[in-house]
């Protein structure tokens, strides 16, 4: 039994080679029966071997060798066996077309963001299936504590060329959630995207600084009447202003008397008990201070508003 030649790549794919042979006369077989194999052997993204053999119809020129991973080197062979013996073919090495690559790994997707900014990072994709030649990535808005802030549908679409690993959205409106998507390409196109939900941050509202004259306008034994001011929103609508009145001992500076935030809602009764320096006054919705408007504490008036002493 002479060993069969001419083993050929008829067609490659990403994941199929259509191997052909000659045909198997007298000559090849010396009219016994015979049986065909193809083996074929390739090494894996995680460097590992993986090969297999596969019995064809004798009488078939053509036979397809399928699930193979894209853009791999493939070692094929063909195996004569019959009463006589065994014999190979020589080896023919083929490389599969490239295909689209797999998705960025959404466990390397990491995003750092701002008010107005948001930092997106990742890494290749764990199956790039060829040569990445580029990266699309995008955003959409998709909901925003601000009522009033436009929801850009479509959102912006930017392409990175194929080293990039981060990039950075900018002119962004604060407290609102955006979806940003990320996928890659090879020669065959784009593969799927990796999508993630990320939302601006919100920085609290500002409120001009008092002049003492300008905020202080009356004072009798039992009341303080002061001027209160609208506040700067940034980013989210204001939600509500709380009047917090704070009790001054004349034993310390004001600057130790005074505290930045007062995160615990306390009520002139339990502050009169001595549980608490301060206590919230009143709660006064967004509408009820379009423009500054005169305020006293102690008159048990509500101003359209939650009295909380």
């Amino acid at each position: 039994m002479r060993t069969p030649k001419r083993l050929k790549i008829a067609e490659t794919r990403s994941r199929l080679i259509a191997v052909d042979w000659e045909s198997l006369g007298y000559n090849i077989t010396r009219c016994h029966t015979f049986n065909v194999t193809i083996c074929y052997h390739y090494m894996t993204a995680n460097n590992r071997s993986k090969a297999d053999c596969l019995d064809m119809d004798p009488k078939a020129p053509r036979h397809l060798v399928g699930n193979l991973p894209p853009y791999t080197n493939v070692s094929l062979k063909m195996i004569l066996t019959n009463p006589e013996g065994r014999k190979e073919s020589d080896e023919t090495i083929i490389q599969t077309d490239e295909d689209v690559p797999g998705p960025v790994p959404n466990q390397s997707l990491r995003a750092t963001p701002s008010e107005e900014t948001i930092s997106l990072y990742w890494k290749e994709p764990a199956e790039p299936n060829g040569v990445i030649t580029q990266y699309e990535i995008s955003y959409i808005g998709v909901r925003s504590f601000d009522p009033s802030v436009p929801l850009q549908r479509p959102g912006l679409t930017v392409s990175l060329p194929s080293n990039a690993t981060h990039y950075t959205f900018a002119q962004l409106h604060p407290g609102v959630t955006y979806q940003l998507s990320i996928r890659a390409s090879t020669s065959k196109g784009f593969g799927p995207a990796a999508t993630l939900n990320v939302t601006t941050n919100i920085s609290a509202p500002t409120i001009d600084e008092y002049d003492v004259s300008e905020a202080f306008l009356n004072e009798t034994a039992t009341t303080i009447t002061v001027l209160l001011k609208p506040a700067q929103a940034k980013g989210a609508p204001i939600s509500a202003y709380q009047i917090v009145v704070e009790e001054v001992n004349p034993q310390r500076s004001r600057r130790q008397a005074s505290s930045d935030c007062y995160e615990v809602p306390v009520s002139y009764h339990s502050a009169s008990s001595g549980s608490s320096p301060y206590y919230y006054a009143a709660q006064l919705s967004p509408s009820n201070l379009p423009e500054p408007l005169p305020f006293t504490v102690g008159d048990n008036k509500t101003y359209q508003a939650s009295v909380l002493k």
